[in-house]
């Protein structure tokens, strides 16, 4: 069983599952993923990478978003090679690999790492080429196109297993693991067809 990471603004990847974790997702009919605790971020002055704290987390600009560093708040809109807050947006394949940088602003789509081919398991992957928090370089990668699919449209239950929903004030897609039962007293609406209306006051530690 392997395990996988996600972003909220940037999409990720897999890793070996922990023994202990019972949460899983089917991305094809043989390979079950976990989800990374958070969004994926990076502090350019001192080549960071880590995880945001919730899965509700995100940058944003300078209004939207819920990111600080030494209490300023984060914008991702102040990317550059020296910049001392996180950032959570990034082109594609830019993971520093082949001088492919996560703070690259070009509009020439392939400047960025590999162009619009899937980078999962490359040096372009985020997760392939970077330590993550206290996690060593290839822990994580990202999904490729097919396991998104599969994810989404053609494992067992697909269509019940994901919907629209705000959280800590911040909308989202939930994505429900495999085996999810929802706990005595709860409701979940699946699907896109209630927008952003159903209110998540607690997150389940699904993913831990």
């Amino acid at each position: 069983m392997k395990k996988l990471l996600t972003l909220i603004v940037v999409i990720f990847a897999i890793v070996p599952m922990h023994a202990r974790s019972t949460v899983y997702f089917s991305v094809s009919p043989t390979t079950k993923v976990t989800f990374a605790p958070g969004n994926l971020q990076y502090q350019a002055s001192t080549n960071t990478w880590r995880f945001a704290e919730h899965q509700y987390d995100y940058v944003g600009d300078a209004t939207q978003g819920n990111v600080y560093a030494n209490g300023t708040k984060c914008d991702n809109a102040q990317i550059s090679a020296t910049y001392d807050g996180w950032i959570d947006l990034f082109g594609w394949g830019t993971s520093g690999y082949n001088d492919k940088y996560p703070y690259m602003t070009s509009p020439t789509a392939t400047d960025y790492g590999d162009g619009d081919k899937d980078i999962a398991g490359t040096n372009y992957d985020w997760g392939v080429y970077n330590q993550i928090g206290d996690d060593p370089a290839g822990t994580w990668r990202t999904l490729t196109k097919d396991e998104w699919v599969y994810l989404y449209e053609l494992r067992p239950h697909a269509l019940e297993l994901y919907g629209l929903a705000t959280v800590n004030e911040v909308a989202g897609l939930i994505v429900l693991p495999d085996n999810w039962e929802i706990p005595s007293g709860l409701s979940f609406t699946a699907g896109m067809g209630s927008g952003f209306s159903t209110k998540v006051i607690q997150i389940f530690g699904m993913c831990k």
